[in-house]
């Protein structure tokens, strides 16, 4: 069964070079409509994650204001799970490949940005 899914973005924002889009997502997957999504790459797209977890929303407000700060690792305890890759090496947690790229799919389609899939 094909999976549906409709995606909201919260934000979009860049630091530390990196471009960062904050979203909820629903589809047939009725356990991802508890979180919030946080995709980040940078330029290259070498590096990319795509991470879920609770409030990420208020947290990366927070994290925001403070200059200095990095976004995705201050989340740490409230990452509930994601795929990064770093220069081809790929970590899941909680989340396929597959998944992910259909997630990432639907958020290139809906923000019209250059997305880096796994």
């Amino acid at each position: 069964m094909k999976k549906n899914i409709a995606i909201r973005v919260l934000s979009e924002f860049t630091r530390e070079n990196k471009i960062y889009l904050l979203f909820t997502l629903k589809s047939t997957e009725k356990k991802e409509h508890s979180f919030q999504y946080l995709y980040f790459s940078n330029p290259e797209g070498d590096i990319a994650s795509l991470l879920f977890g609770k409030d990420f929303r208020s947290k990366i407000t927070n994290l925001l204001q403070q200059k200095d700060s990095c976004i995705e690792c201050s989340l740490g305890v409230d990452i509930a799970g994601g795929i990064s890759k770093d220069s081809g090496e790929v970590v899941e947690h909680g989340m396929t490949i597959k998944r992910a790229n259909e997630i990432l799919k639907k958020l290139q389609e809906k923000t019209d940005r250059r997305i880096a899939f796994f």
